[in-house]
């Protein structure tokens, strides 16, 4: 499959209108030196504001800078600044302005010009998914969001997931709309099974976001899926973003060893964090000095929030 001229000019997170997608969580901001677009979210039931890279990543044209732009963000009254910077994006650099600057997870990567086989188990895999399952891949602004949402509402419901990470159909149909785009849907017979979000730009390809059924994960969906993104970027000589492990933790689960065995790289995605209103964070929070390892910030602990609730 050819990409269209359009998926040539596709800025993928970087794009304004991946931001902006997530409007309805908060209200996206560009920062004046670094580049990058934020948003500002609610930080609590008062009212006050934290900003927040776009989920899962932050692109940041000049990540050196984000400190200088910390200023700007505490004038529009955020109380913290929290985000996960796109690992195939130059790092951060260590700055006393940054009272979180580590390691979040490891990332797993695909690059040409040489896309290495994947792993032994995942290549027997990939044989049992081709016969069982076929694979239609369209470009985002053709493909039906209500398709995905049949999906995705399963799993946001299986997680619990909420906010940016749960998305909306807003969210969606604004991001099937990006230039480069691509939806990649996985059929048995004639039943929807997987399906996922790739977004491209001219050097990359990130597999956005994914999701299955039983009958996918008994049919190795995924893998279908999978190899397809593999042949389709190796044609094109893009780098395969896959992500990172499940959670937080960077610990080791079966989501890092499915993307293992496809890279043949990995980055190390970093993880940022800045108080930026030290009264309000310490009244929130009940100290004003976040733990190096700990979850930031931690009035957003979901373990605090569950713990608050049984009071």
């Amino acid at each position: 499959m050819s990409l269209p001229e359009s998926a040539r000019k596709a800025m993928a997170y970087a794009d304004p209108q991946f931001a902006a997608s997530f409007n309805t969580f908060g209200t996206p901001a560009r920062l004046e030196h670094s580049g990058a677009i934020v948003l500002l979210t609610h930080a609590s039931p008062e009212g006050t504001l934290d900003a927040v890279g776009p989920y899962p990543l932050l692109s940041c044209p000049r990540p050196e800078l984000l400190v200088t732009d910390l200023d700007q963000l505490r004038d529009l009254g955020a109380v913290t600044f929290t985000a996960v910077l796109d690992p195939l994006g130059p790092p951060a650099v260590p700055d006393a302005r940054l009272e979180v600057l580590r390691a979040f997870k490891t990332h797993f990567i695909t690059s040409p010009p040489a896309h290495d086989r994947p792993s032994k188990h995942h290549r027997r895999e990939v044989r049992i998914a081709r016969s069982r399952v076929s694979v239609i891949i369209e470009d985002g602004d053709q493909a039906d969001v209500d398709a995905w949402m049949s999906l995705w509402s399963g799993l946001v419901d299986r997680h619990h997931l909420v906010g940016l990470r749960a998305g909306s159909r807003e969210t969606f149909a604004a991001q099937f709309s990006l230039p480069g785009a691509t939806v990649m849907w996985a059929f048995v017979l004639d039943e929807l099974v997987a399906a996922q979000i790739v977004l491209m730009t001219e050097r990359a390809a990130y597999a956005h976001l994914a999701v299955t059924t039983l009958r996918g994960r008994d049919s190795r969906a995924m893998y279908a899926l999978d190899a397809a993104l593999l042949e389709m970027a190796k044609a094109q000589r893009r780098t395969i973003h896959w992500g990172g492990g499940a959670g937080s933790s960077g610990a080791e689960d079966g989501l890092t060893e499915y993307k293992r065995g496809w890279a043949n790289a990995k980055r190390e995605a970093q993880l940022l964090g800045a108080i930026l209103d030290p009264v309000e964070y310490a009244r929130l929070v009940g100290s004003d000095a976040p733990s190096p390892s700990g979850w930031f910030p931690a009035y957003q602990d979901p373990r605090r929030r569950a713990s608050t609730r049984r009071r």
